[in-house]
């Protein structure tokens, strides 16, 4: 997942922290490491970014129920 496109839905209730502060980069051996990014998804649209903004904190994790219906497609 790239830091690609951001969702443009205006609904932000939607959108979830998939991966909070970190990353799983291949140079690290996909090992979990600390990143002022985190991994954000919006349920509707399912377009998934990366970012490192204010709206970050107060936006609720993934949970496991949205995430495990998010893999399926």
């Amino acid at each position: 997942m790239g830091s690609g496109p951001v969702c443009k839905c205006t609904d932000h209730s939607q959108w979830r922290v998939l991966d909070r502060n970190c990353n799983y980069s291949a140079f690290n051996g996909g090992h979990k490491t600390w990143s002022s990014y985190s991994g954000m998804l919006c349920l509707a649209c399912r377009c998934p970014w990366r970012s490192k903004s204010a709206y970050v904190r107060s936006t609720p994790d993934i949970s496991p129920e949205e995430k495990a219906k998010w893999m399926k497609g």
